[in-house]
């Protein structure tokens, strides 16, 4: 290659492959022949950003922020328990009869409605008082031998029973019952006064009774049930039953 005075590189002769040239400022270029190929690699990409993960390496505050997650879920936990509402329950306990004892046909004649009396007990579960209010439950006597003029039918323990109702036990007075206790009323029953079914009913029930021993009677009706939190509104109590001895 030979170089003039103006810095212009000459090739030295055909089998040259490039061509360069050289500029005043002393910047060389290079000519690339066209039928000469290259490869261009371009550089893998730089990231330009990163997103950073960062996890307390404090056991101290770890451990905080545990326990206070755990504090919050019993606390939760705690409130749910004490205060979802549970439905209060009525259980028909028995009947007492202080009448006149059967002596024979016409011994009870002078029955009246006020010689019974029915005690229920009150459950409450809850964690706070209930009150109860309105009660009326009707009072059957139940009878697989006067089987005649029947109120209702039920089958218990594989017979049918001829019920013939005989009054109710009301309590319109409001009472209470604590948190997770039991209280218990004793109600007279009410008839009508003067009724004729009555003193039928009453009479086919106590000549059963001292004649075998005992009778089948039961009970149903309903009962409002409230507390501070939750109104249940009038409840209905299923039958109950109760075998009534006499001596």
């Amino acid at each position: 290659t030979r170089t003039g005075r103006s810095g212009t590189a000459w090739p030295a002769g055909p089998g040259c492959a490039a061509m360069s040239t050289k500029n005043d400022a002393g910047d060389v270029y290079v000519s690339i022949p066209a039928d000469e190929t290259h490869t261009i690699q371009a550089s893998p990409p730089v990231a330009t950003s990163y997103a950073y993960y960062v996890i307390p390496q404090e056991p101290r505050q770890q451990k905080r922020c545990g326990g206070g997650c755990c504090c919050i879920a019993i606390m939760v936990g705690l409130l749910l328990f004490f205060l979802i509402p549970r439905q209060p329950s009525v259980n028909y306990q028995y009947m007492v009869y202080s009448g006149p004892v059967y002596n024979g046909p016409g011994s009870l004649s002078n029955v009246t409605a006020s010689d019974f009396v029915g005690r229920y007990r009150f459950e409450n579960m809850n964690y706070y008082s209930v009150d109860w209010s309105g009660l009326a439950m009707k009072n059957y006597y139940m009878s697989t031998v006067a089987t005649t003029d029947c109120d209702i039918t039920k089958s218990k323990w594989g017979a049918t029973y001829c019920g013939k109702e005989m009054g109710s036990y009301e309590k319109k007075a409001t009472f209470s019952t604590g948190p997770r206790t039991r209280s218990y009323q004793d109600v007279p029953l009410t008839a009508d006064a003067g009724s004729g079914t009555f003193a039928l009913n009453v009479g086919e029930m106590l000549t059963e009774c001292f004649l075998n021993g005992q009778v089948l009677v039961m009970s149903q009706g309903h009962i409002s049930e409230t507390t501070g939190l939750h109104d249940f509104g009038k409840v209905s109590i299923d039958d109950q039953y109760y075998w009534l001895i006499c001596n």
